[in-house]
């Protein structure tokens, strides 16, 4: 084999490593970026449903300050209907 051939394979190899370890890398900064963005979506997810518990939880005490309310109401009418 010519020195000329036997060039041209060892270049033809070492293209081809660069390439794989090129389409390696490429693939590896994808899978990061991906990771990253998926950290930060449960991230914001994490926020948001800490948010709505908030919420939910403030609706509730005032539905039940609400019910507290109308059952004294209640309460008192009975008192007063009793009273006559």
């Amino acid at each position: 084999m010519s020195l000329k051939w036997r060039c041209r394979i060892f270049l033809e190899q070492n293209n081809s490593q660069i390439q794989i370890n090129s389409t390696v890398n490429t693939v590896d900064e994808k899978i990061q970026s991906y990771t990253d963005e998926m950290v930060k979506m449960q991230k914001a997810s994490d926020e948001f449903t800490e948010v709505m518990r908030e919420l939910f939880a403030a609706e509730l005490e005032t539905l039940i300050a609400e019910n507290k309310v109308r059952s004294g109401e209640t309460e008192f009418q009975k008192l007063q209907k009793s009273l006559k």
